[in-house]
C-alpha cells in the first residue's frame, strides 16, 4: 500500500499550484493595459475679421480630431488644420457685419466619433464676446 502526504505538504501544494495559476493569469493582463478610445474634445474659436477683403477667418482649438467643419450664418465650411500650431483649424467666411462676438458651430469628427458644439468666437484685438455688442 502507497501512503499518501501529509495534509498540510498537500495543502501547501496546492496553495503554490493556485498562486502560479493566478499569476500566470493576471501578468498578462498588467502588462497590456486597454486604451481608451476618446472623441474629439472642442475646446474655444477665435475670429479674425480682414478689413482689407473683409473675409472672417475662424479659428478653433479642437484636439484629436480627423476633420473639423464650422458653419456660421448658415454657411458650413470644412476646416483646415493650421501648420506648425497644434490642435487649431481654421475657416474662412466671405462678407458679413464687422462684430466682437460671432455666433459658430463647431462639428469635430474622428475614428471614434463625432463632437458637435456651438461656441461664441470673439474677434481679436477686441473685447470680444464679454464686451456685449450683438452675437451674429
Amino acid at each position: 500500500m502507497t501512503e499518501r502526504p501529509p495534509t498540510g505538504m498537500r495543502r501547501a501544494a496546492i496553495g503554490i499550484a493556485l498562486a502560479a495559476l493566478i499569476t500566470a493569469i493576471m501578468i498578462p493582463a498588467a502588462s497590456a493595459p486597454a486604451k481608451k478610445k476618446h472623441r474629439p474634445i472642442v475646446y474655444n474659436a477665435v475670429a479674425t475679421y480682414l478689413d482689407t477683403s473683409g473675409v472672417l477667418e475662424v479659428s478653433v482649438r479642437v484636439h484629436k480630431a480627423n476633420e473639423v467643419k464650422v458653419t456660421f450664418g448658415g454657411e458650413t465650411r470644412q476646416a483646415a488644420k493650421v501648420n506648425n500650431v497644434h490642435d487649431w483649424w481654421q475657416a474662412n467666411f466671405g462678407g458679413g457685419p464687422v462684430n466682437d462676438c460671432y455666433s459658430v458651430k463647431v462639428r469635430a469628427k474622428n475614428g471614434h466619433g463625432t463632437k458637435k458644439r456651438r461656441r461664441h468666437a470673439g474677434r481679436l484685438g477686441t473685447k470680444g464676446c464679454d464686451s456685449g455688442k450683438s452675437r451674429r
